[in-house]
């Protein structure tokens, strides 16, 4: 039997200046640098609570971390604009992101996705598709389109082990757009060994050598 596969829901991204707005409008401090870390990095909001202070390399600018999806550790290049922010934490240990459990007016696990949600919906309006922890993974994403970045190189950045959850996050004409200039940079006319074209009149088949 085969299995039903599920209608995409359509997402949203938000712009770099709309995210920039919205983060002067979340007033908790720790939640308002989460934001800063997914906005410049795209990283996961469950993998920023687990980022240790200690694990930054302000040297190498680099984060090294758990990475609960892929079942390991990885580092990450990190933007110099978050390590700029980040560098108020050099010399201290601890998590990055102090979050207290229960009801408290910290931030916490649970939390932080809402007041995402919030934040996006009262500066967007109700018409925004997406959920408040991912819209600025899918967001970074967009930019790493705009900036033609290759698929491999989009994989990377997005810690994705298998390329089919990368396209599960890039626009469909986008990809097909890039796909067809992957198409149209392919070699048919090329010999088995890689060498010149038949074009070049290199191939010592054809030449009858």
């Amino acid at each position: 039997q085969l299995k039903r596969i599920s209608k995409q829901r359509p997402r949203d991204i938000l712009t770099f200046k709309e995210m920039k707005d919205i983060a002067k409008t979340i007033n908790d401090k720790y939640v308002r640098l989460a934001w800063f870390i997914g906005m410049y990095g795209g990283f996961r909001l469950a993998d920023i609570l687990r980022f240790q202070k200690e694990n930054i390399n302000y040297e190498k600018r680099t984060i090294y971390f758990w990475m609960a999806k892929r079942r390991e550790w990885i580092e990450m290049p990190i933007r110099d604009e978050l390590v700029k922010i980040l560098s108020r934490f050099k010399g201290q240990t601890g998590p990055l992101i102090q979050v207290k459990e229960g009801r408290s007016k910290m931030a916490s696990r649970k939390r932080i996705p809402m007041v995402y949600f919030r934040a996006i919906r009262n500066y967007k309006g109700k018409s925004f598709h997406g959920s408040g922890s991912h819209a600025l993974r899918h967001s970074f994403t967009h930019i790493l389109e705009l900036n033609d970045l290759r698929w491999e190189d989009m994989q990377f950045f997005l810690g994705h082990k298998i390329k089919d959850i990368t396209a599960r996050y890039t626009h469909p004409e986008k990809r097909l757009r890039y796909f067809h200039s992957v198409l149209a940079g392919i070699k048919f006319d090329i010999d088995e060994k890689g060498g010149e074209n038949i074009d070049g009149m290199k191939n010592s088949k054809l030449m009858g050598q």
